[in-house]
C-alpha cells in the first residue's frame, strides 16, 4: 500500500511540475503566467517581452518541409531551424514550443542573446537543403519568364523571338516516358551539348548529395524545382512537344536563370579548360621558381673537347609536379642533361644538349657570381643506381654543383640536397660521396678512393662543407701521387 502512496505521488509531482505553454490574447503564457507579446499573422508570428523590447520574428517556411526561420528585427539578421515538433493544426503553437525547446524563449521572456549567438553563428543550411524559394522570387521569375517569346515544334527544336520579331533556333528539348508518365526531359544547345535534364520524382534520379524530385540539374551542377504540370500533357490525345506545357516551363526555367542555350555550353566549358590552363600555366611557372632547376639562365659549357661555348642554359635536377598531373609515372632521366641555347654564325637559334656521363663541365651567371656544374660518376651512392632504373637510364652520372676548387680538389653537392656531399680528386674520374653510408663503409670507400697511407682518417669529420674542405687540403698536401 505504501508502494502504491509512493508511485502516486510521485505522478502528482512531475504533473505538478510540468509547465504549459499556450497563447491567448496575443500573449504567450507558460503555466498561466504571460511570458512574452505574440503577433500573429499567416505564416508570420512577431515576439517581444513583455515590454515590448528584443523583437523577434519567425516565419514558418514552406520548401520540401515546413521550417522556421528566426530574424532578430533590429539586426535584420536570419537563420533557419526545424520545428521541434510539428502540428499542421497549430503552426502558431509548434512555433512557440521550438522557440521555447531552444531557450530562446524563456520564463523571463525573449532571451536575445542565446537568439543573437544562433544568428550570427554558422547557417543551417535549411533554405538550400529544403529548396526554399521566397514568393517574391517566384513572383519576379514567373515575370521574367513571361517576356520570353519560346515555342517549341513537334520535334523539340526551340525558339526564340529575335528583337526583330524573327524565330531564332537556340536549342532542343526531347522527353522520356518513364513508366507511361514523363520521366525526363533533356535540353541540348545548337551545339548539342546537353545544358539540362529535368526528372520527375518517379525516375528517382540521384545527384551526389540528393534524389532530384521534379527538378532540373544542370551542366555545372545548379538544380532548379519545375514542379510538374498536370495538365501540361493532355490525356486521351495524340502526344505533341509542341503542345507540352512541361517542356516549355523547363525551358524558360533554364532561361530566367541565365541559361541562354545555342553554343552557351560548349564555351562554357571552354572557358573552363581555358581557365584551368591558365591555372596549370601559373602553377608550373611558379613552381618552376621555386625549384632547384635551371632555366635559361646566362652562362657557359665546355664541351668534350674543352672548347667553352656561349648561350643560355637548361637542366631540370627535379620534377615539376604540375607538367605531370596526368597520373603517369614520370620516367624522365633529372639531373643528366644540360642544354645549350646559342645563335650561330648565320644567326639562326640553336639548341644542343650535353649529357653528364662526358664529364661536362658549366656555369651560369647568378646574382653577378659564377655557379659552375660537373657531370659525374659517383660511388659510395647505391641510391643513384635505383634512380637510374627508375628511369629506364644505365647512366648512373650526374650533375652537381661546385662549392670548391682547387687544382683539381674538388667539393661538390647534390643540387636537390645541400647535405649530400661529395669529394673528387684530380686522379679519380670518379667523385665519392661521404654520407651516404655508415662509419664504417666510408671509411673502407675513403681509403680504396684516395689511396694515401698518410691520411688518418679518423682525424676528420665528413659531414660539413667546412671539414671536408679540410680533408681535401690535406688530401693535396700529403697525398700528391
Amino acid at each position: 500500500m505504501k508502494k502504491i502512496l509512493l508511485i502516486f505521488l510521485l505522478i502528482v509531482n512531475s504533473i505538478g511540475y510540468t509547465q504549459k505553454l499556450k497563447v491567448k490574447k496575443d500573449q504567450i503564457f507558460l503555466d498561466d503566467n504571460p511570458i512574452a507579446n505574440i503577433n500573429t499573422k499567416l505564416g508570420f508570428y512577431r515576439i517581444s517581452n513583455l515590454d515590448g523590447s528584443n523583437p523577434i520574428v519567425a516565419y514558418s517556411l514552406t520548401g520540401k518541409f515546413i521550417f522556421l526561420q528566426i530574424k532578430n528585427e533590429a539586426t535584420g539578421r536570419t537563420n533557419e531551424m526545424d520545428f521541434e515538433k510539428f502540428s499542421a493544426f497549430n503552426v502558431e503553437g509548434s512555433a512557440v514550443k521550438t522557440l521555447f525547446s531552444k531557450q530562446f524563449l524563456t520564463e523571463k521572456g525573449v532571451d536575445i542573446n542565446k537568439i543573437n549567438a544562433f544568428l550570427e553563428g554558422e547557417s543551417s543550411g535549411l533554405l538550400q537543403k529544403y529548396g526554399y524559394i521566397s514568393p517574391e522570387t517566384i513572383k519576379a521569375e514567373q515575370d521574367l519568364a513571361a517576356t520570353y517569346k519560346i515555342k517549341i515544334d513537334d520535334a523539340g527544336v526551340i525558339y526564340q523571338k529575335t528583337s526583330d520579331n524573327k524565330d531564332e533556333i537556340i536549342g532542343k528539348i526531347k522527353m522520356s516516358l518513364a513508366n507511361n508518365y514523363p520521366g525526363k526531359y533533356e535540353v541540348v544547345g545548337t551545339d548539342n551539348y546537353l545544358v539540362a535534364t529535368w526528372f520527375s520524382v518517379n525516375v528517382h534520379e540521384m545527384t551526389k548529395t540528393k534524389f532530384l524530385d521534379d527538378e532540373i540539374v544542370t551542366f555545372d551542377n545548379r538544380i532548379f524545382k519545375v514542379k510538374y504540370d498536370t495538365f501540361g500533357i493532355q490525356n486521351g490525345t495524340l502526344y505533341r512537344l509542341s503542345s507540352d506545357a512541361n517542356a516549355l516551363n523547363v525551358v524558360k526555367k533554364l532561361l530566367v536563370n541565365g541559361y541562354t542555350l545555342k553554343r552557351q555550353g560548349t564555351q562554357v566549358v571552354n572557358e573552363a579548360r581555358t581557365e584551368q590552363l591558365n591555372q596549370t600555366i601559373a602553377a608550373i611557372k611558379s613552381e618552376k621558381l621555386s625549384s632547384n632547376n635551371i632555366y635559361d639562365q646566362t652562362g657557359f659549357i665546355i664541351d668534350e673537347k674543352g672548347e667553352k661555348r656561349q648561350g643560355t642554359i637548361t637542366t631540370e635536377f627535379e620534377s615539376i609536379k604540375a607538367e605531370n598531373s596526368n597520373g603517369m609515372a614520370d620516367m624522365t632521366a633529372y639531373g643528366k642533361t644540360a642544354i645549350l641555347k646559342f645563335t650561330n654564325e648565320k644567326g639562326k637559334t640553336k639548341s644542343d644538349s650535353y649529357k653528364s656521363k662526358n664529364g661536362i663541365k658549366f656555369c651560369i651567371d647568378k646574382s653577378g657570381s659564377q655557379e659552375c656544374y660537373l657531370g659525374l660518376k659517383t660511388i659510395g651512392n647505391s641510391g643513384a643506381i635505383g634512380g637510374s632504373l627508375n628511369s629506364l637510364s644505365f647512366d648512373f652520372s650526374s650533375y652537381y654543383k661546385i662549392i670548391y676548387e682547387d687544382n683539381g680538389y674538388l667539393l661538390l653537392v647534390d643540387p636537390i640536397n645541400d647535405a649530400d656531399f661529395i669529394i673528387k680528386t684530380p686522379n679519380q674520374d670518379k667523385g665519392l660521396y661521404t654520407n651516404k653510408s655508415n662509419i664504417e663503409k666510408l671509411k673502407k670507400n675513403f681509403i680504396e678512393y684516395v689511396n694515401c697511407k698518410d691520411f688518418i682518417f679518423e682525424n676528420f669529420d665528413f659531414k660539413t662543407q667546412e671539414s671536408l674542405i679540410k680533408v681535401l687540403n690535406e688530401l693535396k698536401t700529403k697525398c700528391k701521387n
